[in-house]
């Protein structure tokens, strides 16, 4: 016989009611507390929580092949009495926490996730992010050995702390944070929870960036003003020049003028077609190792104008026969490395990199801000760089803060002025005046 009282999935009984949107809680009317059910291979496990914030956690993260230890110190587990003490609640319990398996299976390692992670996601990830990835792979060489049921919070303070310790041992130290080799990390175990898993629960939290913190970052600037940009291109020797100015007028990655073929150039058309995307390695000289289409995978065809003929006819006469690339130095086609190296030098000669510039992506945000400050719509913009995403459109060409404070605050002076001049002429005319002329009298009226 049905038990009147056990009501799931309905708000029929008087004993509970479902909670909605929170599938598998219920409050409990008598007592006031939240109760979290699941029935996992035909057996039915509940528990009773005092706030429906850890009924959720419980739901979420509770699987039986915990240790009888730590069921105990969940509830009751497989009981329905509402009676139980359920003010402690393991999963926001640091020491507790601490001895918790996390996860179904006990003894699957993260060097097999790893290797289901490369077999399974890294067809669909474009060259350069696996060879990132790759390389930052020493981050995580001691976690292979380790079960995924052993990763908890407190397992990544202690192995953070670790790699930070000994990284400050090293002199010539460059890195500033943990930050990418933490997403890394973050994202397999997302992936694993999502493809294999459910019960894991990810145990990167932001704690974990703020203790990988080595050293403040610098702040890089990515908007140069015209006048600067003019002191760039002057103080650059005639061919890294031309790379600059092209990569400007075009609003192009560094990546797309290393890999600009001879062949997507059609002077007859006037035309010059963005469609070969070099991909550094990630290592040594970064230098190409494939051509693949853009970013956004499709082409553009820019019209060639005065200045973008001049560069294009000038590095043609310089080229070294049999070569395709349009930009190269004795045949070779440019690394990126040699591309940062010759920015950086010419930014550092002329104090801009001191201003917080670096490497070679500002010309591409510059050209986009400067177009819209031209031009004056964003259309302009999209057609320059290629973008699609309105809101990354606006992140590379927004305008200046100070330039909207001085346009509003003169419009609105003006406005008031207006208002201010027409009520001089016509005092007594009417209410609305009076509003214009005298609005504390108003206020103090009411």
């Amino acid at each position: 016989m049905k038990n009147k009282n056990d009501n799931i999935g309905t708000n029929k009984g008087k004993r509970y009611r479902v909670i909605k949107n929170h599938r598998g809680i219920r409050k409990d009317l008598f007592n006031g507390k939240y109760e979290a059910y699941k029935t996992i291979n035909g057996t039915r496990h509940s528990a009773y929580f005092d706030s429906l914030v850890a009924a959720m956690k419980w739901r979420n993260e509770f699987h039986p092949t915990l240790t009888n230890a730590n069921s105990e110190m969940i509830g009751n587990i497989n009981t329905m009495n509402p009676n139980m003490n359920s003010s402690i609640n393991p999963m926001t319990n640091a020491m507790v926490n601490r001895n918790l398996l996390n996860g179904i299976d006990p003894g699957i390692t993260f060097q097999e996730v790893w290797s289901l992670y490369q077999k399974f996601r890294f067809p669909s990830l474009s060259t350069a992010r696996k060879n990132k990835l790759l390389t930052r792979f020493q981050f995580m060489d001691r976690l292979l050995d380790e079960r995924m049921a052993n990763f908890n919070p407190t397992f990544f303070d202690l192995y953070i702390e670790g790699k930070k310790r000994a990284c400050l041992k090293n002199l010539n130290l460059r890195r500033y944070n943990y930050d990418f080799e933490l997403e890394i990390v973050k994202n397999i175990f997302n992936w694993y929870r999502e493809n294999y898993d459910h019960t894991f629960y990810n145990p990167i939290l932001k704690r974990h960036y703020v203790l990988g913190i080595i050293r403040r970052l610098k702040k890089v600037n990515k908007k140069m003003p015209p006048e600067s940009l003019v002191l760039f291109f002057s103080t650059l020797p005639q061919f890294w020049r031309d790379v600059a100015q092209f990569q400007f007028f075009t609003a192009t990655r560094i990546g797309e003028v290393a890999g600009l073929q001879i062949s997507s150039i059609d002077f007859k058309r006037k035309t010059v077609t963005i469609e070969n995307n070099a991909v550094f390695n990630h290592t040594g000289d970064k230098h190409i190792i494939e051509l693949k289409p853009p970013k956004n995978g499709e082409s553009r065809i820019l019209n060639i104008t005065g200045q973008l003929e001049e560069i294009l006819r000038r590095r043609l006469m310089e080229n070294v026969k049999g070569c395709t690339y349009l930009f190269n130095i004795n045949g070779s086609p440019l690394s990126y490395r040699q591309c940062q190296n010759n920015y950086n030098r010419v930014l550092k000669k002329t104090g801009l990199y001191q201003k917080g510039y670096r490497s070679t992506h500002f010309l591409r945000h510059s050209a986009a801000t400067i177009t819209r400050e031209i031009c004056g719509g964003l259309d302009y913009v999209a057609a320059m760089t290629g973008h699609k995403d309105m809101k990354m459109l606006q992140h590379y060409a927004s305008l200046s803060a100070d330039k909207f404070q001085m346009e509003a605050s003169e419009k609105l002076e003006g406005f008031m002025r207006g208002l201010t001049n027409g009520s001089a002429g016509s005092a007594g005319s009417g209410q609305e005046t009076d509003i214009v002329r005298r609005p504390l009298s108003l206020v103090e009226n009411s």
